[in-house]
């Protein structure tokens, strides 16, 4: 490293240290602040691919693994008492079948990643998206929606009982 880098990040460091955590009310989910030098000697021109699969929020994958856990809906699976109907199931591999004869019909340069989901409720859980380039050089990503299960505790929930008496009429 340079010494005006290592110099910098020391001092964004010590600038940061004190206070670099943060916590979301009513969430699980918080973080820290933390300074990082880039050595694009070593891990090439930055960009937030890149970043992404240095900090491992992705990990390449086959397009045909993605395709089968999202008809096997292996993400759905972690959350309790989730449960589709045969006939549901059907559909939605069926409906996965066509959108991946598209993709495969449409887009070029067809890639899968292992989006990393941090939940404590679903350690070690991955969603996988799907990326591709059109014929005009544009990027489409397609991915299902990610649900999270939050924690909030009841204090932060307010109730109150029903005041009002329901007429019988």
């Amino acid at each position: 490293m340079q010494p005006e880098t290592e110099q910098i990040l020391g001092t964004l460091e010590v600038i940061i240290e004190p206070n670099s955590n943060f916590n979301l009310p009513g969430h699980e989910d918080g973080g820290y602040i933390s300074p990082f030098v880039w050595k694009v000697s070593e891990y090439g021109e930055f960009n937030i691919l890149k970043l992404s699969i240095f900090k491992d929020w992705l990990q390449l994958t086959d397009v045909d693994k993605t395709i089968v856990s999202w008809q096997e809906m292996e993400y759905l699976k972690t959350f309790n008492n989730f449960d589709f109907k045969k006939y549901e199931k059907n559909n939605r591999s069926n409906t996965i079948k066509v959108l991946f004869k598209m993709l495969s019909d449409k887009l070029q340069n067809l890639e899968s990643f292992d989006l990393k989901v941090y939940c404590y409720l679903l350690p070690n859980t991955s969603i996988g998206i799907i990326v591709g380039k059109t014929i005009d050089s544009d990027w489409i990503c397609v991915c299902p929606t990610i649900y999270k299960e939050t924690e909030i505790s009841q204090q932060q929930i307010f109730r109150s009982e029903q005041l009002q008496s329901i007429s019988t009429k």
